[in-house]
């Protein structure tokens, strides 16, 4: 399950770990949760607490791994660096630096399912920060042919790109010029995009997705064990199970 542009739509969590452990209880297959950022700012809830309160949240919920949109950046790297340590997930961006040049957040993650190996990277809109595009597609590459390297199965890109003009460099730009990724899961533009499909550098059609903004859709990205890759969304509102394991310290 994955979501994006949340932006301190706290309600939706719920729902979100709800719908989590409803799959898990029903169904033989296994499941799990990522964000694609932007969920520290944009409410007082976010503002007042410089983003504590919503990570606290994010713990909660149990994530299997998380990137950051440009507003988690709103308070300062090195606040966000800190409260991200109480995540509970691994935080994954490939292309966000120090002034030192060291990266901060590792590029990926890979996370076991059954007998499968899934790796999530995490790119983030290099507006901010300066870097050159074919820099941008090279730490992409890089991070994505190290994951399939060290034994993944299956690559997914939690992108916080989004489509053009908003962005300089495009999530649609992103799969044409890489190979190896499975499908990439979109954000930043705060679009609704159930699913199109981007040819890669290899000439494979990989699924783009986008979950809209403020808890919209959930999106649902499912591999069969035949190994098909396909994506859909949820919306929220058709979403009635809720969880209690989801509480926060406000």
């Amino acid at each position: 399950l994955y979501e994006n542009d949340v932006h301190c739509s706290i309600d939706g969590y719920t729902k979100l770990a709800g719908l989590r452990d409803a799959i898990a209880k029903a169904d033989t297959c296994y499941v799990g949760i990522v964000s694609c950022g932007d969920f520290a700012a944009g409410a007082d809830v976010g503002k007042n607490s410089q983003g504590k309160y919503i990570v606290d949240i994010l713990r909660s919920v149990g994530y299997d791994a998380i990137t950051l949109g440009n507003h988690e950046l709103d308070y300062g790297v090195p606040h966000i660096k800190d409260i991200m340590q109480q995540a509970g997930a691994p935080v994954v961006c490939s292309n966000l630096f120090d002034m030192e040049g060291n990266q901060i957040f590792p590029s990926y993650t890979i996370h076991q399912y059954g007998s499968k190996r899934v790796a999530f990277a995490g790119a983030l809109t290099p507006q901010t920060m300066q870097i050159e595009m074919s820099a941008f597609y090279d730490l992409v590459q890089q991070a994505v042919d190290e994951a399939r390297a060290k034994g993944a199965d299956y690559v997914i890109m939690l992108s916080h790109l989004g489509e053009r003009p908003a962005s300089r460099i495009d999530s649609h730009e992103l799969i044409s010029k890489t190979n190896g990724i499975d499908a990439l899961l979109d954000a930043h533009t705060h679009s609704t995009v159930p699913c199109v499909y981007v040819e890669n550098k290899d000439g494979k059609q990989i699924p783009i997705t986008q979950t809209g903004i403020h808890f919209a859709n959930i999106g649902k990205l499912i591999i069969t064990t035949g190994g098909k890759v396909s994506v859909q969304l949820i919306p929220v509102e058709e979403i009635t199970y809720t969880s209690p394991r989801v509480t926060a310290t406000t």
